[in-house]
């Protein structure tokens, strides 16, 4: 035996809303002469060992180092590129 229960609900369904996108590009963009200038350093760095003996070479690598982490930074940037609609 089975029973049937009907029941009738009003009311209304609307949609008022629009449809959003957002798109996303990351990207790496790269300054040429700054990787020159990076490569440059870089050889720089490995034939200082040579020019520099003992403790000298110590500051003047880690100087060119640091130098050429900084010219890293300006040399490869990342960019978050965001699109709204």
């Amino acid at each position: 035996m089975s029973k049937i229960i009907e029941r009738n609900v009003g009311g209304s369904l609307g949609f008022d809303s629009k449809i959003k996108f957002e798109k996303i590009r990351k990207y790496f963009e790269k300054n040429v002469w700054g990787l020159i200038v990076l490569a440059g350093l870089g050889i720089l760095n490995s034939f200082s060992g040579l020019i520099f003996k003992g403790w000298y070479s110590v500051p003047v690598n880690l100087g060119l180092n640091v130098i050429m982490v900084l010219i890293g930074l300006i040399a490869t940037v990342r960019v978050k590129e965001i699109t709204r609609g």
